[in-house]
């Protein structure tokens, strides 16, 4: 289908849900749709159902949160544990955001600028085939 189409069925189906009050069902591999047209998934594997969830709680069930942190030196860094050197300038980080002060505190005290900070989105993509270990068919 081309753009246009998709968008323009993509916003009937929503229109449907919103007002009917249906519940639609679509069984598809194009995982970046569905993440754009879906609040609720079921993944299948060998036809048997191993993950039936909300979109939101599914990506956050199955990814620690990752940011990514733009300084001015990462080779001025003293304590790297959980985190992963990107670059001179860039490095990531797998922690709960109720830690990124603590984070910033610790690259303070090492003297760093920060520049920015980012969280990772989280991909519907990613998530599938980590609950499915990378194999549809087994």
């Amino acid at each position: 289908m081309d753009p246009e189409g998709i968008i323009e069925i993509r916003n009937l189906l929503k229109k449907l849900v919103v007002d009917k009050k249906m519940a639609v069902f679509i069984s598809s591999h194009n995982l970046f749709e569905i993440e754009n047209c879906c609040n609720k998934i079921c993944i299948i594997k060998n036809g048997k159902i191993i993950k039936n969830d909300t979109m939101e709680r599914i990506k956050n069930e199955l990814f620690q949160d990752i940011f990514t942190i733009e300084i001015d030196n990462s080779n001025k860094i003293k304590d790297k544990n959980n985190m992963k050197i990107l670059s001179d300038t860039q490095i990531e980080i797998n922690c709960k955001k109720e830690d990124i002060p603590n984070i910033i505190e610790q690259l303070r005290n090492d003297s760093i600028l920060i520049y920015e900070i980012k969280r990772k989105e989280k991909k519907l993509e990613e998530a599938f085939l980590q609950e499915i270990g990378g194999n549809v068919i087994e």
